[in-house]
This record gives structure tokens, sequence and C-alpha cells, in this order.
């Protein structure tokens, strides 16, 4: 008798007639699990094992409650916390760093399977540098967020121009797996060519050849075909520790 495959017909505990709050037994899981699980990713091609992370982290966070790592993939995380507070505290303390690399984290939505937790994106304040006065409007900030993976919010703070140098400051979503955008290039309506310039807070452990984060240049794998920069096109596109914003937070409204 051959293989019969079974096409079967089944109810979230999340759905419209199914809430958590009728007390079933599944959806008590489903929203526990929301409530006190986190999944992270250390963005590194290092190899970390669970008890480094641990310690590192437990010390970090310093969660009033218990917490408990449980390696799940290359770098991947699933952490257990015993209290829902500690849980919230770690999710919006985010971004997290530990030994110079950047970790992203994320919950465990109910309606996910492991193998569905997008663990690629992470998000990033990035200061945007260069654009003239008359640019710095709330729409341009949009056009520029949506270049990334997405944007996610934008600092509209009320105060006007403060230092030496203005810059837009925008919430985006960034994939860890591809080059750090750097910037862009724009002309004005004189034909005046503009380079406006990304940096990043909290910005952790990257490489200066291939701009991917988890690495540096002597570990990279792309290190024997990347050239030098010749033009000021290509040096405005490069890599290295101007990507960093500095700790002192400049502030300008978009509107």
């Amino acid at each position: 008798m051959g293989r019969q495959d079974l096409e079967l017909s089944l109810k979230s505990n999340f759905s419209e007639e199914n809430r958590p709050s009728d007390g079933s037994f599944g959806a008590a899981v489903a929203s526990l699990v929301s409530r006190t699980v986190l999944i992270i990713r250390v963005v590194s091609n290092r190899i970390f094992k669970s008890d480094q992370i641990q310690n590192a982290l437990k010390k970090c966070w310093g969660c009033k409650g218990d917490v408990f790592f449980t390696e799940k993939g290359f770098n991947n995380f699933l952490v257990c916390f015993e209290l829902e507070v500690d849980q919230q505290m770690v999710f919006l303390g985010a971004p997290w760093s530990i030994f110079n690399y950047h970790i992203i984290v994320r919950k465990w939505l109910p309606h996910l399977t492991w193998e569905q937790i997008d663990l690629s994106k992470t998000t990033f304040w990035i200061q945007v540098f260069g654009l003239p006065v008359d640019f710095l409007s709330e729409e341009n900030a949009i056009a520029i967020g949506k270049s990334f993976a997405g944007l996610v919010e934008i600092d509209s703070c009320l105060d006007n121009i403060v230092g030496k140098e203005s810059f837009i400051r925008l919430k985006v979503c960034v994939d860890v797996n591809l080059p750090l955008a750097t910037g862009f290039f724009f002309k004005d309506e004189r034909n005046i060519c503009h380079w406006v310039r990304f940096k990043y807070e909290g910005l952790e452990e990257f490489c200066y050849l291939c701009g991917v984060m988890g690495h540096i240049a002597t570990r990279c794998v792309e290190r024997d075909t990347i050239s030098e920069p010749k033009s000021f096109m290509e040096l405005g596109k490069s890599y290295g520790p101007h990507l960093w914003a500095s700790g002192e937070r400049l502030l300008l409204s978009v509107s």
C-alpha cells in the first residue's frame, strides 16, 4: 500500500473564534511563549556557544529573574525568561551587543514556526548628513528611509538645527547579510551634485572592505577581489569608521 498524503484543516489558537482569553490550553501556551521567550542572533562569523552568550548577556541585561539559553543553529539562541518584565526590558532595550558584535532580537510570534522567524534584519537609528537646508523635510526623510529594508520611525524633534552640522535622524530596518548603505548622490535644482552620507548609531564590528556586519577586513572572504577606491564617487561609497555616529546627538525638525 502506497504512502497517502494527508490534508488537514487546523485552527490557530489566536484565531478570531479562539482568542487567548478563552482559557484554552493551547492559547495559554502560545500567549506565554510570546511574553516570556525571545529569539536572538549574534551577527558574527565567529561561533559562539550558549554558555558564552548566557554569561555575557546575563551581566549586560541584569535581569531580576533567571534566564535560560538554548542553541538553535549557528549563533541563534532561544532565550526563556522566568519573568515577563525581564523579557519586555530586553526587547524594548534593543539593540544590544556583546564582544563588539550586534545582536538581533525577535519575539516568537504564535503564528510562526522556528524556520519562519526572520533573523536577517535588525533596526538602527541612522543620521543623514549633507542635505541642503531646503531639503530637510519629512517627505524627503520618508523617501530616504524607504530606501532601506523598511522605515520604522522618524525623529521629529521640534528643535531647530543645533551644533555645527544638521542631520535627519531615522530608525530604519537593515538587512545584516548585505553591505551597509553608506549614502547617496543627488542633484539639486541648480544641477549641483551633493553626497548625502549615513552614520549608524550603535553600530558594532563590520568589514571595511565589503561593508557587511559581523567580521573585519582581515577575515573577509572577498579581500582578494575588492580594490581600493580610485575616484570621489567610489570613495564616497567606501567603508570605514566614518559610518559610526558620534556620541553627541544633534536635533533637527523634519517638519
